[in-house]
């Protein structure tokens, strides 16, 4: 887990190591495991530290800098990943046009 990030996540909720570990539900020594790279959570945990801080587990772990991606995202990832190249360039000039449409 990256540990900027979630000292990052911490503070940028105003949230005491102690506190987000009450609302997790474990230990603040063992939180601040976690905080200071002594420990590595395991999934379930990594899981419900993501879900507390509204983040996906990819930005927890350094591989998304995107912390917001929501549930709809990742639908619309999942459907575009099965989607040939060709159909993928029809689907960009529509949500074009659905841009300048708004505009």
């Amino acid at each position: 887990m990256d540990t900027k990030r979630l000292r990052e996540l911490l503070f940028l909720t105003g949230k005491s190591q102690k506190q987000a570990a009450t609302d997790i539900g474990i230990s603040a020594e063992r939180f601040n495991l976690y905080v200071n790279g002594k420990r590595e959570p395991d999934n379930s945990m990594l899981t419900d530290i993501a879900d507390y801080f509204n983040v996906s587990v990819d930005y927890l772990l350094g591989r998304d800098d995107d912390s917001t991606e929501n549930e709809l995202d990742k639908e619309l990832k999942k459907a575009l990943s099965k989607v040939s190249e060709e159909r993928k360039e029809e689907l960009l000039r529509y949500l074009r046009f659905l841009e300048e449409e708004n505009k």
